[in-house]
């Protein structure tokens, strides 16, 4: 199954090697539709822990709001959004480093 990178759809997954498992652990959701360049916007969500104190305000989620979001509050992480083609998905998913929601 293919996942297609669309407005509205949500991920996890490994980008970036140097990151180890970093990108497993965030929900990823595409923000933006498919631009001429071929590239989407991706936005990972983050949790607001007790310590969290800088984070942005505009976009908080609840727990049950999506089926991976288990904490209270989490947020969008727009600092750390990335512009992704499908062929970077389709890579993903090809070393079975893709989970798909």
């Amino acid at each position: 199954m293919q996942f297609e990178l669309e407005k509205g759809k949500t991920f996890r997954g490994l980008i970036d090697e140097s990151q180890k498992g970093l990108y497993y652990k965030h929900l990823r959701i595409v923000i933006s539709n498919m631009a001429d360049n071929g590239r989407a916007l991706v936005v990972p969500i983050s949790t607001v822990h007790s310590k969290t104190q800088l984070y942005d305000k505009s976009c908080i989620l609840l727990k049950g709001e999506h089926s991976f979001l288990t904490e209270e509050r989490s947020y969008a992480f727009y600092a750390r959004a990335e512009a992704l083609s499908q062929r970077d998905l389709d890579e993903l998913a090809r070393h079975n480093k893709l989970i798909v929601y």
